[in-house]
């Protein structure tokens, strides 16, 4: 048997064997907790596209419009939305505080915080849409 530097989903040791195939996989186990695993993709969409679902719902946005962005099915969109919307943030009115902004607009919001530091994060969708977020303190 050969070692492997593949890490234990359980204990996080690099101190994994090979050890037989299930279903066309290669299945591992590791040699201080004695789990036994299989190395797969990682299933669904990452916490940042739910995330962002749920705050494209918070901008009056309908299922079809974000799915359509996302490059989901809208029952999809649904369901992240009411696992993660209505749980954390029932309390806020979705078309509350909702505008859209010209370049100057968003330039002069950026010089007007206090803060001199400002995280930025650029995606680009499966669908091709392009998305900034601003977030400061």
């Amino acid at each position: 048997m050969k070692i492997e530097t593949i890490k234990c989903i359980k204990c996080g040791s690099t101190q994994a064997i090979k050890n037989g195939f299930v279903d066309g996989w290669q299945r591992y186990k590791c040699k201080d907790c004695g789990y036994q695993y299989t190395k797969q993709n990682p299933h669904g969409k990452s916490i940042f596209v739910k995330i962002l679902a749920s705050t494209l719902f918070l901008f009056g946005m309908s299922y079809r419009q974000i799915a359509n962005i996302i490059g989901v099915t809208p029952m999809s969109v649904g369901r992240w939305i009411k696992k993660y919307h209505i749980y954390y943030m029932t309390a806020i009115n979705p078309l509350e505080n909702r505008k859209i902004l010209t370049k100057t607009q968003v330039k002069k919001m950026i010089e007007d915080i206090d803060s001199d530091e400002i995280l930025t994060i650029t995606r680009t969708l499966p669908s091709g849409a392009k998305v900034d977020l601003f977030i400061h303190k």
